[in-house]
């Protein structure tokens, strides 16, 4: 179990996103609050996009879970597309990630990752109204899919940075084409932290 003193929680409703919340986002890409969820459109410009949320700074321990709602693909052309959760460095760019994750080939899986480590996954048949659930405890990261019955493990990645970061939720495409997007609206976002402005 996390050992963690804050909660934050975020059904994204109401007319604009809470001002807990930093945008971030490159290009033309857009972050909105539509209809009860947030909504991050990645535009093809044949470079990488990204487009979502993050927190203040949070550190050691986290618990971080977020319902997708729907994840639309227009014109992929054989590039890798995904969105989910992260917890990423501000100072060394370091990341944990849990993708839902279309590869070049259309295949979907649900990808556990720390970019200094090995990744694991599990194959999923379809995007839409999934949880995704991220944590890290001590120097373990533990990723979860919940395809509809309940939390399935991905997997458990060991010896993972401790170092602060912000959590994440995006949209992420590397070198979509002009007139390809990905579009994923999120719900029910919920995370157990220690912020470090609290410390």
């Amino acid at each position: 179990t996390p050992k963690t003193s804050t909660t934050i929680s975020d059904n994204f409703d109401g007319a604009s996103l809470d001002k807990k919340w930093s945008v971030f986002k490159s290009g033309n890409n857009t972050v909105d609050q539509t209809s009860g969820m947030l909504r991050a459109v990645v535009l093809g410009t044949g470079k990488y996009g990204s487009a979502g949320i993050q927190t203040e700074l949070v550190t050691n321990d986290f618990s971080s879970e977020v319902k997708i709602s729907d994840y639309s693909i227009v014109n992929q052309n054989n590039k890798a597309v995904n969105a989910g959760l992260f917890m990423q460095s501000p100072t060394t760019g370091h990341y944990l990630g849990l993708r839902a994750w279309t590869n070049e080939s259309g295949v979907r899986s649900v990808i556990l990752q720390d970019d200094a480590l090995p990744t694991m996954s599990k194959n999923v048949t379809n995007f839409n109204s999934i949880r995704l659930k991220l944590q890290r405890i001590g120097t373990q990261a533990i990723g979860y899919v919940d395809q509809g019955s309940g939390y399935e493990l991905i997997g458990i990645l060991n010896n993972v940075t401790k170092g602060d970061g912000n959590l994440k939720v995006q949209s992420e495409a590397g070198e979509l084409s002009t007139g390809s997007s990905l579009s994923v609206s999120f719900d029910n976002f919920s995370a157990k932290v220690n912020l470090t402005s609290a410390l």
